[in-house]
This record gives structure tokens, C-alpha cells and sequence, in this order.
């Protein structure tokens, strides 16, 4: 299923009229390799869902890697204490930034939030605030006592995690646990901290926050507590169900009334896979829908399919493609521990001309790199920022051969001087 909008595009100055849906582009992972070994490199890989064609396209010197956002057509994460952008549009890096003890990003309209933790080399734990198009600080927000887990975006604030630690608070077998979980909102307007809001013993622990777009509610996942807690926006009310023996590592979205997310099933997570819990009766109603370590994974929001790493963090790691039964479709190596993964969405456009006419064909559309443009002279092929990145002119009017299969599968269009048609290539 996909989501209908209605936008308004503007390619090369001419303006058109668009409906569209919104679609997976891309899924992109980033595997931070064995930490410490000489010569490690962080991978970065990327999955076209559609045919299914998985591939790496750039490696960087570094231990690990905690974060990947993608926006607008560009990724955003880090190779150890640097953040780097790279153009999704031609896979190349564009920019980087030090920065260091990174844990998590988010955005809100021009900015990019990076949360840091002191345990990997941070001088405080903190969220710098940088310029999306420039990567150029634009402030820091402080007043968090320990390293921030996770963070997001709800209407006009940010509402960031972190817990403390007591002095039960200890690794198996003691089982002494202790924490106390927080959420910070940070108001967007100002980029401030303006609260924090106690969560408790039972929400201890918390180490990932999804929203539910139709309740309003935020649900954290609680790994050391064991439970879910549900935070009510609109009431800054909250309930915490204590699921017993079973952690919830890592929420990833809500749908149908049940959030989803990866949960251990015994305290030394030998047992874990992916599960659900209903927000109706507020238990966990399918420990393991899908057995497996999971890592780390997202669930895209268009078609709610599932894609999920697992590692042993020496020696493989693979990211696997879920749809509609709990069997992977397609398993791909994408580098050991990839423990960051993002979904690139971008607009799917039925673009109708209303400056010129479209007098010219394009065949074989979808195409798997080799066109055939009838009936136009001057041809260009521009992605979906607008952005050329391929032109060329015939010698007349009459059929023109065109090999672009050394581009990426994906969207672009074709302007000529006749129009502009959308190109798909697979």
C-alpha cells in the first residue's frame, strides 16, 4: 500500500502539477565492523526494495557507528566521532563533521539533533545541534545527567531518553536492577530543555521511543525494567506495563494497535526475536513473531515491511527483508555490526506538464538501463532534487539509443526540449 499526497514540483524552472505517493527509495544500512581491529572500515550499503538489489557503495576508516538518518535525499550518520552526508542521489560524501560520542539523530525542519554520551568520548552529554545543509554548529542543549538512548520529534518539541543509575544497578546474574527512566522535552522554538518527566523504576532502562500518530502517545521501550511504558502527549500522564521476564530492546513503530519492536526473552538475551505488544490489553501479544538476535531494524511506515540486521560482531553480519509472513524474503551481507540502519523515502510523481506538451516517448519504461527516446533532441536526465546529472544531444528527431545503466535503480526524469517524463530504472 502506499500514501497519496498531492505536491507541487518544480524541475529546471517549469512548474507541474503533481499527485503522487510516497515510497520506499531506499533502505540504507551502516555496519561499524569489529572494533579495535587494525584497519577496520565502516560499510555503508543500500537496498532498492523493489528489485531487490543490495550493494555497498562506500567504506571509512573507523571503530564503530551508532547512528543513520536519511532526509530529503541525503544520509546522515557517523563513522566513529565523525558525522559525514553523503547525496543519495550519487552515493558520494559530501561532507563531515567531527563530533564526539555520537549516539542518535533526529531532525526538525533546517536542523539536525546528535545526541552524545561521555562513555564514547564525549566531554558532556549533550545534543549539538547543527545546520542540515551545512553541517555548521547551531547550538547545544545541556542539562542531561547521564547519556541520552533515544530521541524524537512530536509536534513542537523533542522528547529525548536517558536514565540514571543506582547502586543495585549491576549486570547478571544479581539481577539487582534499579534505574530510573527520564524523558526530556526540549522545545523546538527555543532549543531549550523547559522539563524532565520521571518515569520511575519501572521504566528503567529506556532505550527507544515511537509515537502512536493517531493516540498522540509516545511508547518507550525499557530494557533493564523489562516493561512498556505508554506516555500520554495531550495529559503528560503515563502507565507502565512490567512485561515480566520479557525485555523490550528496541521499539520500531506502531500499527493496527500494536507496537513493535525486538524483545529478549531471558535476561542474557540468548533468546530474542521480533514481537508485538498490544496497546489494547497492554501485554506483549506475540514474544517472537520472528525469531532472531536482531540488532537493530526499522519498519517502514508505508507498507509495514520489516528490514532487520543480525551480527555476531566478528565475523558476518546481514540484513534481512520481512513482508507478510515471518520468513525472510531476501537476506543480504551488509558488513559485521550493522548497528544502524535508516529507510530513504521519497515522492512517486505522475508529473502532467502544463508549460508544454510531451510530444516524445521513452521506452522501455520501467527500464533496467536501456532506453529508446523518440521525437526529442535535447535530452537530460535529472533526479529527484533536480539535480542533472546526465545530458546529451541527438543528431534528430528519430529514435535515440541511451545506456544508462550505470545509474542507481530509482526515480529521475527526462526533460527535453518536448517535455518532461518520468523514468524508472530498475
Amino acid at each position: 500500500m502506499k500514501k497519496t499526497i498531492t505536491t507541487i514540483l518544480t524541475v529546471a524552472g517549469i512548474v507541474f502539477q503533481s499527485s503522487g505517493q510516497y515510497l520506499v527509495n531506499h533502505v540504507i544500512t551502516v555496519a561499524g565492523g569489529s572494533y579495535g581491529n587494525p584497519g577496520n572500515m565502516v560499510k555503508y550499503g543500500i537496498l532498492y526494495p523493489g528489485p531487490q538489489d543490495f550493494s555497498l557503495f562506500d567504506s571509512i576508516p573507523g571503530d564503530f557507528t551508532n547512528a543513520a538518518l536519511a532526509h530529503n535525499s541525503f544520509l546522515y550518520s557517523n563513522a566513529s566521532n565523525t558525522i559525514y552526508k553523503h547525496d543519495l542521489s550519487s552515493y558520494q560524501r559530501v561532507d563531515s563533521v567531527p563530533c564526539g560520542g555520537i549516539q542518535k539523530m533526529a531532525w526538525h525542519q533546517n536542523n539536525l539533533f546528535v545526541s552524545r554520551s561521555t562513555s564514547f568520548g564525549a566531554t558532556s552529554n549533550n545534543i549539538i545541534v547543527f545546520d542540515l545543509n551545512t553541517l555548521d554548529t547551531v547550538t547545544q542543549i545541556t542539562g542531561f545527567a547521564n547519556p541520552t538512548t533515544a530521541m524524537l520529534v512530536v509536534g513542537d518539541s523533542l522528547y529525548v531518553a536517558w536514565n540514571t543509575q543506582g547502586l543495585n544497578d549491576q549486570l547478571p546474574p544479581t539481577y539487582n536492577f534499579d534505574s530510573v527512566g527520564y524523558i526530556s522535552v526540549v522545545a523546538l522554538n527555543t532549543l531549550t530543555k523547559v522539563r524532565d518527566i520521571e518515569l520511575g523504576n519501572a521504566a528503567g532502562g529506556i532505550n527507544s521511543l515511537v509515537l502512536d500518530k493517531t493516540s498522540n502517545k509516545i511508547y518507550t521501550g525499557n530494557a533493564t525494567a523489562a516493561s512498556v511504558t505508554e506516555y500520554d502527549v495531550a495529559t503528560s500522564t503515563f502507565t507502565t506495563d512490567p512485561t515480566g521476564t520479557v525485555t523490550a530492546s528496541k521499539l520500531m513503530s506502531v500499527h493496527n494497535g500494536k507496537v513493535s519492536g525486538v524483545f529478549e526473552l531471558d535476561a542474557f538475551g540468548s533468546v530474542s526475536g521480533f514481537g508485538f505488544w498490544d496497546i489494547a490489553t497492554q501485554t506483549i501479544s506475540d514474544t517472537v513473531a520472528i525469531p532472531g538476535n536482531f540488532i537493530a531494524g526499522v519498519v517502514d511506515t508505508i507498507n509495514y515491511n520489516l528490514y532487520a540486521t543480525q551480527t555476531d560482531y566478528f565475523s558476518f553480519g546481514s540484513l534481512s527483508q520481512f513482508t507478510n509472513d515471518t520468513i525472510a524474503d531476501s537476506t543480504y551481507s551488509c558488513g559485521v555490526s550493522p548497528e544502524a540502519i535508516t529507510i530513504d523515502y521519497v515522492v512517486e510523481v505522475g508529473v502532467n506538464d502544463i508549460a508544454t506538451t510531451t510530444s516524445f516517448t521513452v521506452y522501455p519504461n520501467p527500464s533496467n538501463g536501456v532506453i529508446t527516446v523518440d521525437g526529442a533532441y535535447k535530452i537530460a536526465i535529472k533526479d529527484l532534487s533536480g539535480k542533472s546529472i546526465y545530458t546529451t544531444k541527438s543528431v534528430s528527431l528519430e529514435k535515440t539509443k541511451i545506456d544508462l545503466s550505470f545509474l542507481k535503480a530509482g526515480i529521475y526524469f527526462m526533460e527535453t526540449e518536448k517535455g518532461v517524463k518520468k523514468l524508472i530504472l530498475q
